[in-house]
């Protein structure tokens, strides 16, 4: 997962890219941790729904092309 969208320990967990001792890592802990995977399984899921609504990424696209558009401009 990326950092901007993953919250390490919260909802999911993240590793260094490139680092697959750190990946099995966390794969080994997430199986030997089921009550933990659940509970940032389930605050992912809530996560999604609140932040990565289609109106929210129309939102952010828009400031995105908005913010282009200034900048071309100056």
């Amino acid at each position: 997962g990326v950092p901007e969208v993953v919250a390490h320990g919260a909802t999911g967990l993240l590793t260094p890219l490139g680092d697959a001792e750190a990946f099995a890592g966390a794969i080994a802990h997430l199986l030997t941790h089921p009550q933990q995977c659940q509970t940032m399984a389930d605050a992912a899921r809530a996560r999604i729904k609140t932040h990565h609504t289609l109106a929210a990424a129309s939102s952010r696209l828009s400031t995105l092309l908005q913010e282009a558009l200034e900048k071309h401009h100056d």
